[in-house]
């Protein structure tokens, strides 16, 4: 007698999607700088350190127009973390710099 159950409460907490959206809601749109800054990023931290303030910078414009949209944005994750390759790969070309700098002056120093 499983199968004459009685109809689910409407007032659960979790209804599904109109059918028109498909039983995973409505489609997604995917913002155009989401692979490009996501190269960037993996590009910064791995192979060329000098990329990650453009990476930084592409993925932050880019996750301000996706906050802005009135659609729902798919990549958004990629956006995120293209920006933290590039805030990590910045802190990375600041440290080294800090280095390069602190090295030359000591050599230079030495040589007086």
């Amino acid at each position: 007698m499983d199968h004459l159950a009685a109809p689910p409460d409407p007032g659960a907490p979790w209804r599904p999607p109109p059918l028109e959206y498909g039983p995973w809601g409505p489609p997604g749109y995917q913002h155009p700088r989401g692979t490009p800054s996501l190269v960037l990023g993996l590009l910064s931290v791995t192979v060329f350190t000098p990329l990650g303030p453009f990476a930084w910078a592409m993925s932050r414009r880019a996750l301000r127009e996706v906050d802005a949209a009135p659609v729902v944005v798919v990549n958004r994750g990629q956006l995120v973390a293209a920006q933290a390759m590039g805030v990590v790969a910045s802190a990375l070309l600041a440290v080294m710099t800090v280095i390069v700098v602190a090295a030359v002056l000591g050599v230079l120093l030495l040589a007086v």
